[in-house]
């Protein structure tokens, strides 16, 4: 043989071959792949300095549960509900209302065996007061001295003042107030009184539920008390 063979396309005369062996690029001249989430968030620490650049984070849900909707309270400092507030009210209204009922009844009972006439409105309306009165007792006292009365020490509930701590004697007052006047109609008018008790019950459960702070008309009456889990 004399030779390789010559085809047209090996002479230069003729132009390159027709099919060229193929020209791979040397390594590492590739760029690097782009990793997954490229170009969403910087990482950690490498922030730019120029606003805008990137997307803000988003925002930190204060209620826990992944949006704005209806904040979920349960933990120790966070604000009771009204249902649970509510159950405490009871408690402590059998603790209050039943020993006042017997003394009004047993002077009711007094008052018309020694005269045949039945009670006298003046007499009702004096042994109301006197009875209202010892009911705030309980709940101003209680509440100022230590922060809760009986039914909100058994669910674990306490009242804050304004400003953290226990409301002061004149708080604790304002807040009890309007149940203080309800209980007092009651005692005048009877059944009329009691749809007045009522309604204020009605009226607390409202505002307190609208409220994200779990504050009811008579906690912003007394400047802004608060009651708050303790567990």
């Amino acid at each position: 043989m004399s030779g390789p063979q010559q085809y047209p396309g090996n002479d230069p005369q003729y132009g390159a071959p027709p099919n060229p062996a193929p020209q791979y690029p040397a390594p590492g001249s590739y760029p690097p792949p782009a990793q997954p989430g490229a170009g969403a968030y910087p990482p950690p620490g490498q922030y730019p300095q120029q606003p805008g650049a990137f997307p803000p984070p988003p925002p930190v849900d204060p209620y826990g549960q992944g949006g704005y909707g209806q904040p979920i309270y349960g933990g120790a400092g966070q604000p009771a509900d009204a249902g649970i507030r509510l159950v405490a009210r009871i408690i402590d209204s059998i603790i209050v209302y039943i020993p006042t009922f017997i003394i009004s009844f047993a002077a009711g009972v007094g008052v018309y065996a020694s005269n045949g006439s039945g009670v006298s409105v003046g007499l009702v309306i004096a042994l109301s007061l006197v009875l209202a009165v010892a009911a705030s007792a309980y709940y101003v006292l209680m509440e100022a001295k230590t922060g809760s009365t009986v039914g909100k020490k058994v669910l674990g509930l306490k009242v804050v003042g304004p400003a953290g701590g226990n409301p002061s004697i004149s708080q604790a007052a304002l807040r009890f107030l309007p149940l203080f006047l309800a209980g007092l109609v009651t005692g005048v008018l009877g059944i009329l009184g009691f749809l007045v008790t009522l309604a204020v019950y009605i009226a607390l459960g409202v505002t307190i539920s609208q409220s994200p702070s779990k504050q009811g008309f008579h906690d912003r009456m007394a400047g802004g008390t608060q009651v708050v889990r303790t567990r």
